[in-house]
């Protein structure tokens, strides 16, 4: 048996890195011609990603969330009572519509009760533990 040989082409390791090269040379990023400029590129990012925020309390952010879910169901509340206005009144709008909206109403004015109930359970377990 006669092993065939089969011929390879010859990659040199430089071709790949050019051809990279040259795929990059459109983004700014890699656009670069001397070592000060690609230096000056990289500190104006750190400098971007560094002018973040302070991070806030946990305590507020807790509060934005809550005032931000009572403020949905308040929404949700009010679309409500305006369907039932506009079905009373007798403009054009379902009863299934109606029946949908005062649904959502009340099942976000159920949850927002189960949260407030659990976060007080919490509240009191936490002044109960003894440190």
């Amino acid at each position: 048996m006669e092993i065939t040989s089969f011929s390879m082409p010859e990659y040199n390791s430089l071709n790949a890195v050019n051809e990279y090269n040259k795929f990059l040379k459109g983004h700014a990023m890699f656009d670069v011609q001397n070592p000060e400029d690609f230096d000056n590129t990289l500190l104006f990012e750190e400098k971007k990603l560094s002018k973040t925020e302070p991070e806030k309390p946990f305590i507020e952010l807790m509060g934005n969330a809550f005032a931000d879910g009572l403020n949905s169901v308040d929404k949700t509340r009010k679309a409500s009572e305006r369907a039932e206005e506009i079905f009373a009144a007798g403009g054009d709008i379902s009863v299934h519509e109606v029946m949908i909206a005062a649904e959502k109403a009340s099942l976000s004015t159920q949850m927002a009760i189960q949260i407030r109930n659990r976060i007080l359970n919490t509240y009191t377990e936490l002044n109960q533990m003894q440190l």
